[in-house]
């Protein structure tokens, strides 16, 4: 732990505290927190496909319920195993309300295990009490919960799956074709591309969460083309503006779209990968519109810390460490 912290920068730092800062535990309304971290333990946010650390079962305050009686159980029964059990659970909210590691999302995976421990002992006392005796069984009525949540829906997992749509673009690639990078899939791309190699010009877009024109003047380097490739995954936009949107429209404003597809096939998700296929190549269509001309719409407030980590596959710019250090 020590040498990964001696690895962050200060940008890395102030990135991370923003980022999951919902993780962290306020100093004020202390339990109100406390109790939604543990809720959400067992019920999760409804997002499908969430990687987000719950278990997502059905009847969440069963499963609290269950938890906190087995924890008083096993705590009782044997301090020392109550102890091995329980016990992480405590310096992790330490640590959540030092402001030294959120409490949240996918980075509490550690500590599901440890829950379900709890919820078996729990399960095992109810049955041990009065007439339940007989129910020595009693843990195993748990398994639907756990075995609607895995199925719904099942595994594998496969949100923005980049490679197969790299494949069908690669099998109906032609000479002089170009392909222009969303920048949220820059990190898949270079990682797929020594598989997968596409020979002809690519662009990588950079993030710029201040000016969205910023991203129409970066596509603008294609007008010209009869065949430009727009692949894109990931990063959507800031906090509900729909940059991808944007960009596709603007797109088929000054061109023809000449194929689309993205995977997994059901994913009909913003964040999903995809591809499109454009003639850009139309004087007419081209002088349509401009980067500088194009109707935005309602655009959010600048976001530009926002484009740190995953957002700038080639490495940040002085402008997004900057946002981050000043606090933008």
């Amino acid at each position: 732990a020590l040498y990964g912290r001696s690895l962050l920068t200060p940008a890395d730092d102030a990135y991370l505290h923003r980022f999951w800062s919902s993780g962290f535990m306020p100093r004020h309304g202390a339990l109100a927190w406390l109790w939604t971290a543990v809720h959400n333990v067992f019920a999760g946010p409804p997002v499908r496909l969430a990687f987000d650390g719950s278990l997502h079962y059905a009847a969440p305050l069963l499963f609290v319920a269950l938890f906190g009686l087995g924890a008083v159980v096993l705590a009782r029964r044997s301090p020392l195993r109550g102890a091995l059990i329980l016990g992480p659970i405590g310096p992790a909210l330490v640590a959540s309300a030092a402001q030294a590691f959120p409490w949240n999302a996918r980075l509490g995976l550690c500590l599901l295990p440890l829950f379900l421990l709890g919820i078996v002992a729990g399960a095992e006392a109810v049955a041990s009490i009065g007439p339940w005796r007989s129910l020595r069984f009693a843990p195993l009525f748990l398994v639907p919960f756990g075995a609607a949540a895995l199925l719904d829906p099942p595994p594998p997992w496969t949100p923005e799956h980049l490679r197969p749509v790299m494949q069908q673009m690669a099998a109906r690639w032609q000479p002089g074709d170009a392909l222009w990078v969303y920048y949220g899939a820059g990190q898949a791309f270079d990682y797929y591309a020594r598989s997968i190699p596409l020979l002809g010009e690519v662009r990588r877009a950079t993030c710029d969460r201040a000016d969205p024109r910023d991203l129409l003047r970066q596509v603008d380097a294609e007008r010209g083309r009869a065949r430009v490739w727009i692949l894109m995954a990931h990063g959507s936009g800031p906090f509900g503006f729909d940059e991808r949107g944007l960009l596709l429209d603007y797109l088929q404003t000054i061109g023809r779209r000449l194929d689309q597809f993205h995977a997994p096939p059901g994913d009909e998700t913003r964040n999903r990968a995809e591809a499109a296929l454009f003639d850009l190549s139309d004087p007419a269509r081209l002088a349509a519109s401009s980067a500088e001309e194009f109707v935005l719409g309602d655009i959010p407030s600048p976001r530009t810390w926002t484009c740190y980590g995953t957002m700038s596959p080639g490495g940040p710019d002085a402008k997004v460490t900057a946002a981050l250090t000043g606090g933008e």
